[in-house]
């Protein structure tokens, strides 16, 4: 075996290792979900209000806003909603 084909097993080997680790990592995170509570209101809010849409409109707001802190590190539970 020439040196050329033992760099090449180990890089390969190398690579798979890290590769694991990292698929690890990634596939042991848990997410939640975030502001479902806010999410049905509003479903059911369109549900209820097909034609008059504007109606939902405050709920959208607070939905919203609610993503956007969700994607703050840091954030607060805002599935209190």
């Amino acid at each position: 075996m020439n040196l050329n084909s033992e760099k090449y097993i180990q890089s390969k080997e190398e690579f798979h290792s890290a590769a694991s680790k990292t698929e690890a990592n990634v596939r042991s995170r848990n997410m939640n979900p975030v502001c479902s509570g806010l999410q049905a209101q509003i479903l059911s809010c369109y549900r209820d209000n097909g034609d008059q849409t504007l109606r939902c409109s405050d709920l959208a707001k607070q939905y919203m806003q609610c993503i956007n802190a969700a994607k703050k590190p840091n954030r607060s539970d805002c599935d209190v909603f």
